[in-house]
């Protein structure tokens, strides 16, 4: 890897014109020695997203946003796609990075997340994937709990495996998708555990104790209702494997 890493940083997003400014600013503010691949996969949101979303495409193009990295790429789509699984698979084929992850368009990176995980790769080149802390937030993010993996309910051999990893807090080598593959399109609720037991079955991981996101909880995201029958079939499709 070299001294400057590029990272890659997909956003799915539908609809998210509430919530999607405060995650780019998380992302774009992000400080460290790294070049930041940024993408927005918008599904065809008709609210004020791509209103946002381009109000930044131009004050990067026109240098008015204070870049704290070695550099910002930031780029966008918005076209009608399959789901989540299918807008950050999009993302993934369109990044540069060596270093891959997705961050959703409720959710933010914490200061020092991005800068932090680069540090971790450098110093340990065997390690191909990292993983850490999170808060999980109200609507409003003001108040939440602070999470600590490894999740008491997630005892090995399952912590080995990849399985009830963060999202937000999890950073991906993109050498392991020729192995084994992208997201899994036919997943709606658990696209992400079902990568990670993927990659964990094959590559070495590394926790980090540090907190690298918040994580909103609120009415309209997916896994929020967690007695969902749907949520809880999937969950179980995955824990079999």
């Amino acid at each position: 890897m070299s001294k400057f890493p590029t990272i890659s940083i997909v956003t799915p997003s539908l609809n998210q014109g509430r919530f999607i400014e405060e995650t780019i600013e998380s992302v774009l503010s992000q400080e460290g020695d790294f070049y930041l691949d940024y993408i927005i996969t918008d599904g065809g949101s008709t609210d004020n997203s791509l209103e946002i979303i381009k109000k930044y495409a131009a004050l990067l193009k026109l240098g008015k946003y204070p870049v704290k990295c070695k550099g910002i790429e930031y780029r966008w789509v918005s076209e009608p796609d399959k789901g989540q699984a299918d807008a950050i698979n999009k993302g993934f084929r369109m990044a540069k990075g060596k270093i891959l992850t997705w961050l959703n368009s409720d959710d933010t990176y914490n200061p020092g997340a991005i800068q932090t995980t680069i540090k971790h790769f450098l110093k340990y080149p065997q390690v191909s994937f990292t993983y850490g802390n999170c808060h999980f937030t109200n609507e409003l993010q003001t108040k939440g709990k602070y999470y600590k993996y490894p999740y008491r309910l997630f005892q090995p051999p399952l912590e080995r495996r990849g399985y009830g990893l963060i999202q937000p807090t999890v950073f991906v080598k993109r050498k392991v998708i020729p192995t084994v593959g992208l997201l899994n399109e036919s997943l709606y609720y658990t696209m992400d555990q079902d990568w990670f037991i993927r990659i964990g079955r094959k590559y070495q991981g590394k926790y980090i104790d540090f907190a690298f996101a918040k994580c909103r909880l609120h009415e309209k995201a997916k896994t929020y209702v967690r007695l969902n029958p749907d949520y809880l079939a999937e969950i179980i499709l995955i824990t079999k494997k």
